[in-house]
Order: C-alpha cells, then structure tokens, then sequence
C-alpha cells in the first residue's frame, strides 16, 4: 500500500509526463494501471477518493447500474 502523498506525487509524475517506466523505478512495483487507477480516483472524489486504499466497497445505486446497461 502507497501513503495518500506518495500516489498524488506519483500522479503528479504521471500527468507531467514522466514515463510510467521511471515512476516504477522511483515509487516500486507501481504499475502504469495503478497510477491510472488512482488518478480516476481523484478525477472522481477529488483527493478524497485516494482515502480508500483497497478496492471499493461502496454498491452501485440502482439508476446507475441502469445507465451502465443501456
């Protein structure tokens, strides 16, 4: 698990344009996937989406289950 600072640090990287290759090397086994995880994360709940670490646990609502099937 990666602190709040060390994923908006490496997003940060990421939309700079470094190279997902050297923010692995600096942050560890941090995959191109994880950083584009985490930024949807942010782009979705701003940073407060980042407080949840592990997968989400929230259900989607009905509506928008329906709008996802259509």
């Amino acid at each position: 698990m990666f602190s709040k600072e060390v994923q908006l640090e490496a997003v940060s990287m990421y939309l700079q344009g470094v190279p997902p290759k050297q923010i692995r090397k600096k942050f560890g086994s941090t995959g191109e996937s994880i950083i584009l995880n985490w930024l949807n994360k942010i782009k979705m709940r701003e940073i407060e989406g980042l407080n949840n670490l592990s997968r989400s646990k929230t259900t989607p609502t009905h509506s928008f289950k329906i709008k996802v099937t259509k």
